[in-house]
């Protein structure tokens, strides 16, 4: 008996060895042939219809299965309607600040949506070199930057300065490429109740009162990132909440390097394909 186990579980890992290698093969195969602009998905197809087999019926199922698939990123300015500016709904535009390139992306209306795959809103998004090598005075302005947009955003949404504001910083701080968000509350100074204590000292020293929370994320506390926030907006009543978060990109060289703003609310884990309940104006009220 033990034989026979030993010999199946070679056999079987043979056979896994030998499909994996037809994989290796398949995907290298393709180096020469993948469209210039990889979010194509028409153009993916295109390959995969060539490539699957020599079954023209079993390649048209596998073909018609990949079609609801596409290349998934968090990134406005990867979106195919960038290419379009000013069309389907979009209007598109990019400037220099301080040797920094933002681009800004507006989704107008449904059409807009159905071309971008985004929600309506506005997109903003900061390119830089790899943060890990801007020396102190490029990130002082990068920072700067950062808060005039966001800045910017606040009082179009609000029509003045907000009078209390929530950061929210989402995601797992135990998983590196996820922590930013806990990371980035870790860092803040909060004033919120400075103000209940001490009004004198508050209004010397601070302008806005701010909180913040990192909720963590499902499964670690078994409830909603929403669900939380919800119940934190009905104790501090904010006027404005910044969620944090880290994105999903198409491209490596945007990691460390790019930083997207935007008032359209965001969905916490869609980025690794598990979507969970909205965070947004409309959802939080």
């Amino acid at each position: 008996m033990q034989i026979f186990l030993i010999l199946n579980y070679w056999t079987f890992c043979t056979i896994r060895f030998f499909r994996f290698r037809r994989i290796l093969q398949f995907i290298f195969s393709l180096g020469d042939r993948l469209p210039q602009n990889i979010g194509d998905n028409s153009a993916i197809i295109r390959i995969s219809r060539a490539h699957v087999g020599h079954n023209p019926k079993k390649n048209e199922k596998r073909v018609s299965k990949m079609a609801k698939y596409s290349i998934r990123t968090d990134l406005a300015c990867e979106s195919e309607a960038v290419h379009d500016a000013g069309k389907n709904g979009t209007e598109y535009t990019e400037k220099d600040c301080d040797g920094f390139r933002v681009a800004r992306l507006t989704v107008q209306n449904e059409v807009g949506e159905r071309a971008t795959g985004k929600r309506r809103g506005t997109y903003v998004t900061i390119f830089s070199e790899l943060l890990c090598d801007e020396g102190e005075d490029r990130l002082d302005a990068l920072a700067a930057l950062v808060a005039e947009e966001i800045g910017a955003l606040a009082e179009n949404l609000l029509c003045g300065e907000p009078r209390c504001v929530l950061v929210a910083g989402l995601g797992n701080r135990e998983i590196t490429a996820d922590c930013i968000g806990p990371k980035t509350v870790d860092k803040l100074t909060v004033t919120r109740h400075i103000r209940v204590h001490d009004e004198a000292l508050f209004n010397r020293f601070c302008r806005v009162p701010l909180c913040a929370i990192a909720p963590g994320v499902l499964g670690q506390t078994g409830i909603e990132t929403a669900e939380l926030l919800g119940g934190v907006l009905d104790c501090a009543k904010p006027d404005l909440v910044l969620a944090v978060d880290a994105l999903a990109a198409r491209s490596v060289k945007r990691l460390g390097a790019t930083v997207q703003i935007s008032d359209a609310g965001i969905f916490p884990g869609s980025g690794i394909g598990n979507r969970r309940s909205e965070i947004s104006r409309e959802s939080l009220g």
